[in-house]
């Protein structure tokens, strides 16, 4: 299967997606520019939206920007 817009990263999972591909990169990627837009501008307090869907609790990515905020702090 090849998807054009699938971006979550769960779908990385080559040993339960083995025949999955995408043409799009995967949630990670915009994360990491996140963070270090954070971190270019020396933020010290950002506020992140997600949606409590399947989707938006799954990836997590909120989790990662706030781990990665605070230890550059």
């Amino acid at each position: 299967m090849v998807s054009f817009f699938s971006t979550s990263p769960e779908l990385s999972n080559k040993q339960r997606f083995e025949y999955f591909s995408r043409t799009i990169p995967s949630d990670h990627y915009q994360v990491k520019a996140m963070v270090e837009i954070v971190k270019k501008l020396s933020w010290s307090y950002i506020s992140i939206i997600y949606e409590e869907s399947n989707y938006g609790i799954k990836v997590r990515g909120y989790r990662h920007v706030s781990r990665c905020v605070h230890s550059s702090l």
